[in-house]
C-alpha cells in the first residue's frame, strides 16, 4: 500500500491548479460581492412588507502546530475566519451564502519576483464556502428544493462516511477526515409520512482540495498531465436516496453516479497522467439506540471503472465493500466513550488494498464541565496472512477548556507509527503537538 502524501506540511494548493478551472482571483471578487450583498439592511421591506434583515454568524479560529518526531520544530499556522448570512423573508424560503477565509502562514515563494507580492508572502484563500436558495413546499406541500452550492452530508458513522460522495474532499488539512468542500447542486426532497425520497444533481465534476504539492507525494512525482472529466450534461454526477425509520432505527438506502473525487493514476506508458475515474456506489446506513447504546453502521458497494495502460491493468472493474460499524456510551460517572470500525480508508481503492482500523476515544469532563480531558487512538491493520509487518498504531490525548463563553480553548498530539506497508507507516515521521483557539459569534 503507498503511504499518502504527510498532513498540513505544505501550504493550500486550490482548485484553480486543476485545468479549466475558473480564475481564483476572479473568484475572490465574485465571493467579495455576493458577500456585501447579504449584508446590506433588508427592513426596506420585501413585497412591501417590512422584513428582518439576515443573520449574521459564524466562527474564527486559529491553530498552531510543531513538529516532535525529531526534535521539536516550527510547524504550521492554520488562520480560518468562518462567516454565514441566514436570509428568511418568507415561511418558505431561506437563503444562506457563508464565506470562508484561510491563513497558512508559510510563503509560497516560488521565484525573485514572488517576494514582493503579497499573496505570496501571505497566502490567504477566500471561498465562497455556501450559496443556496431553499424553497420549502415548492409546487406540492411535500416538496422541498435546494438550489446552489451546498454541502449535502450522507451517512451516519462519524467522520467515516463510505457513502458521502457527494461533495469532494477537502485535504488541506489531512488530519480533518471529514472536511469536505460545498458543491453547486439541485437538491429535491420528498416526504411521504416517515419516509424521505431525495433526489440530487451536480452539474459537473469538482476534484478534492489538496495541499500544495499533494499529488507529488501521493504519486510520488508531479503528474505531468491532469485529465478531467469534461463540463458536460452527460458528465453531471446523480444521486438518490430513500429513508425511513423502523422500530426507532433510522436508516436509508442510495445510489450515487459520478467521478472519484481522488485522482489515480490513468496512464504511464511515457508520462505520468492522472485522472478520475467513473464510479458508482450503493449504499446502506442506519443509526438507533439500545439501552442507551448509541450505535450505528453504513456500508458502500463501490463499482470502480476498469483503467488500463496498454496491457497493464491499473484498475480492476471488480465491486468492493468499504463500511464503518460503531457504538457509543455515557456512564453514570459521566465518562464517555466511542469506538468505531472502519474497513477502507477513503484514500483506499481496491479490495485487495483495504486495510482495516480499530479506532477510539474516551472523554470525561471535570470542574462543572468547563475542562475536557479526551484520549483517542486507534489500530490499523493490513494483510493478515502478514500480520506483523502490516500493523499501525496512532494516539491523540487531547485537552479542551469551555469554560468562557463562546471560546473554546484545544491543546494535544498526534502520534503515529507502522509498518512500511501500512498508511499510519507512512505518518510516523509527521508527530505534532497543537494549540487552537476558537471563538464563535
Amino acid at each position: 500500500m503507498t503511504a499518502a502524501f504527510p498532513i498540513g506540511s505544505l501550504p493550500l494548493e486550490t482548485l484553480k491548479s486543476w485545468p479549466g478551472e475558473i480564475d481564483f482571483v476572479m473568484r475572490k471578487h465574485i465571493a467579495l460581492i455576493l458577500w456585501l450583498f447579504f449584508s446590506f439592511d433588508f427592513s426596506m421591506g420585501f413585497a412591501g412588507a417590512e422584513v428582518k434583515g439576515p443573520d449574521i454568524s459564524g466562527f474564527f479560529e486559529i491553530e498552531k502546530r510543531l513538529n516532535i518526531s525529531d526534535g521539536i520544530t516550527n510547524g504550521d499556522t492554520y488562520g480560518t475566519l468562518y462567516t454565514e448570512a441566514n436570509y428568511s423573508p418568507l415561511s418558505d424560503l431561506f437563503a444562506q451564502i457563508s464565506l470562508k477565509t484561510r491563513y497558512y502562514d508559510l510563503p509560497v515563494l516560488e521565484d525573485l519576483p514572488s517576494v514582493s507580492e503579497i499573496e505570496s508572502d501571505y497566502p490567504v484563500d477566500l471561498l465562497l464556502w455556501e450559496a443556496y436558495v431553499e424553497l420549502s413546499q415548492f409546487l406540492w406541500e411535500d416538496l422541498d428544493l435546494k438550489i446552489g452550492k451546498q454541502r449535502i452530508a450522507w451517512g451516519k458513522a462519524d467522520k467515516f462516511n463510505p457513502t458521502d460522495n457527494l461533495n469532494p474532499n477537502d485535504l488541506t488539512d489531512f488530519l480533518d477526515f471529514e472536511a469536505k468542500v460545498p458543491s453547486l447542486a439541485l437538491k429535491a426532497s420528498y416526504y411521504v409520512n416517515d419516509y424521505t425520497l431525495t433526489a440530487v444533481w451536480l452539474p459537473f465534476f469538482e476534484p478534492a482540495l489538496f495541499p500544495r504539492g499533494g499529488t507529488t507525494f501521493l504519486f510520488g512525482q508531479p503528474p505531468d498531465r491532469v485529465k478531467l472529466p469534461a463540463k458536460t450534461l452527460e458528465n453531471g454526477m446523480f444521486a438518490l436516496k430513500f429513508g425511513g425509520n423502523a422500530f426507532n432505527i433510522d436508516y436509508s438506502l442510495s445510489y450515487f453516479k459520478g467521478f472519484d473525487d481522488i485522482p489515480v493514476v490513468t496512464s504511464f506508458s511515457d508520462s505520468l497522467e492522472i485522472g478520475f475515474p467513473e464510479l458508482q456506489a450503493v449504499g446502506f446506513d442506519f443509526s438507533g439506540e439500545f439501552r442507551s447504546i448509541g450505535f450505528w453502521g453504513e456500508l458502500a458497494l463501490l463499482f470502480p471503472k476498469e483503467l488500463r495502460s496498454g496491457p497493464v491493468e491499473i484498475q480492476s472493474d471488480d465491486p468492493y465493500l468499504k463500511y464503518t460499524f460503531g457504538v457509543d456510551y455515557t456512564f453514570t460517572n459521566g465518562i464517555y466513550l466511542e469506538a468505531q470500525y472502519v474497513r477502507g480508508f477513503f484514500t483506499e481503492r481496491g479490495q485487495d488494498n483495504l486495510h482495516d482500523y480499530l479506532i477510539a476515544k474516551i472523554e470525561k469532563k471535570i470542574l462543572n464541565d468547563d475542562l475536557v480531558l479526551s484520549l483517542g487512538g486507534g489500530l490499523e491493520a493490513g494483510d493478515t496472512d502478514r500480520i506483523n509487518e502490516n500493523y499501525g498504531p496512532m494516539l491523540f490525548p487531547e485537552i479542551r477548556y469551555q469554560g468562557i463563553d463562546n471560546v473554546e480553548i484545544t491543546a494535544g498530539i498526534y502520534l503515529f507509527d507502522g509498518k512500511k506497508e501500512t498508511f499510519l507507516g507512512g505518518w510516523k515521521e509527521l508527530d505534532q503537538t497543537y494549540v487552537k483557539i476558537k471563538y464563535d459569534f
